[in-house]
C-alpha cells in the first residue's frame, strides 16, 4: 500500500469543532430599510449605478449585483417585494422607470 501524505488527507479538526464557510446572510426587511437609508448617498453617486440611466448594460448590472447580490451590502433586499416597491417610490419620479428596468433586466436572484 502506498502511504498518503498528511498534506493531502483533507481538512482536519482541532478541539472537536469544525469551521465552515457559510453563505452570507440575507438581510431582513427591517435591516434592508436601515441599511438602504445609510447607503443611499454612496449608491446614488456610484458611476456604475448611474450608468443604468443610459442602459441596462453589463456595467449597470455589475453595480446592481454588487449592491444586491450575494455578499453585497443589501444582499437579499430584492427578495422583499415590499422593500423594493417602497424604495422605488421614494426615488425621484424621473428615476423610477430606470430603477425598475435595472432591477428586472439585471436579474439579481433571491
Amino acid at each position: 500500500r502506498a502511504s498518503r501524505s498528511p498534506a493531502f488527507s483533507g481538512p482536519t479538526t482541532t478541539g472537536g469543532s469544525t469551521q465552515s464557510i457559510q453563505d452570507p446572510k440575507r438581510l431582513t426587511k427591517e435591516e434592508c430599510e436601515t441599511k438602504g437609508r445609510s447607503l443611499l448617498s454612496s449608491i446614488s453617486s456610484d458611476s456604475d449605478i448611474l450608468s443604468c440611466a443610459a442602459s441596462v448594460s453589463d456595467k449597470c448590472c455589475r453595480a446592481v449585483r454588487r449592491q444586491l447580490g450575494k455578499g453585497g451590502p443589501l444582499y437579499g433586499c430584492n427578495c422583499h417585494g415590499g422593500f423594493v416597491q417602497e424604495a422605488v417610490q421614494q426615488a425621484p419620479e424621473f428615476v423610477r422607470g430606470i430603477v425598475r428596468e435595472a432591477l428586472s433586466g439585471c436579474s439579481v436572484s433571491c
